[in-house]
């Protein structure tokens, strides 16, 4: 472990000195260019920025403020020979690259500073609209870091959701389905309807239950009425038994209700038949325990964990 972190640092290290190195290639080089253009020799001047900036070469510029800056040189040379359309083109350039580049004063001449001045001022649209571009461009680049970076907390809490979640198979039983009070709709997951044979067949049983006590304490108030002597007996009687025959025909009613709905309900759970379904559920969460065990050979060490079944 201790190799691998020391070649990890190695590898780092070689790459920072790496860094360095190229950084201060690309520093002497420029500062070469400079020392011909300074001392007038713009053909050497012109011949070392043109490699420099050639992007097939062995060892071209690559960093963006030695790039601008090999430019501006190249650009004063040409301007410095008196070829102003193509030191125009290159000032052009470098504008198009880097907008906000200001030529160093102490370096070039007044005349030179002056011409690019004027180059920058012909290029102000287009430079305006280089920069505008710039900023849409970041902007978008901003827009799709954040709107990856919602996709990935949206499927990170997805996946979060995923696994509290635990889906069931439930199969169906047709003898279930054949069982009245609802019992086929709910095994079916239609639970409104299954409420609603329930409700409707508990009623009609508890009716029929309370209409039994009732037409048997009827009939016993008719023959007590016969037992009582007196000239309206009978009358007494028959009312008693009018009672007695409503209140049977009210459970024979009930029953029969119930009998028609109970079928119905049956009937429907059979043709609306479902064998399966998926049902979503919280899943448990796993359950472990912190462990710690001793080294083994008899060390002084320990281990030290924590386990638990997924």
């Amino acid at each position: 472990m201790r190799f691998r972190y020391a070649l990890l640092a190695s590898s780092a290290c070689v790459a920072v000195l790496a860094g360095g190195v190229s950084h201060a290639d690309e520093q002497g080089d420029v500062e070469k260019a400079k020392a011909s253009y300074v001392g007038k020799k713009y053909d050497e001047a012109i011949a070392r920025l043109r490699t420099l900036l050639d992007p097939t070469a062995k060892q071209p510029l690559k960093s963006p403020s030695y790039i601008a800056e090999a430019r501006m040189l190249l650009g004063a040379s040409h301007f410095a020979k008196g070829e102003r359309e193509e030191a125009a083109r290159v000032i052009e350039r470098l504008l198009l690259e880097k907008p906000e580049y200001e030529a160093d004063p102490f370096l070039y001449p007044s005349p030179t500073i002056n011409f690019f001045i004027d180059q920058r001022s012909a290029m102000r649209d287009r430079l305006l609209a280089v920069k505008t571009k710039q900023l849409q461009e970041e902007k978008e680049k901003i827009r799709r870091v954040e709107e990856a970076k919602r996709r990935e907390r949206e499927r990170i809490a997805r996946l979060e959701f995923l696994a509290t979640q635990e889906r069931i198979i439930k199969r169906s039983s047709r003898w279930i389905a054949a069982v009245p009070f609802g019992v086929g709709q709910f095994q079916n997951g239609k639970s409104s309807l299954g409420w609603a044979f329930l409700t409707t067949e508990s009623a009609l049983v508890i009716g029929t239950a309370i209409t039994v006590p009732l037409y048997v304490w009827q009939l016993s108030e008719r023959s007590s009425e016969y037992a009582i002597p007196g000239p309206d007996r009978d009358f007494r009687a028959q009312q008693w038994s009018d009672r007695a025959s409503t209140t049977r025909v009210i459970n024979l009613s009930l029953a029969g209700a119930f009998v028609v709905t109970s079928a119905i309900g049956i009937i429907e759970a059979q043709i609306n038949f479902v064998p399966e379904r998926a049902e979503v559920r919280k899943r448990t969460m796993p359950i472990g325990q912190w462990y710690v065990l001793p080294s083994a050979a008899g060390g002084t060490g320990a281990t030290f964990g924590y386990s638990g079944v997924f």
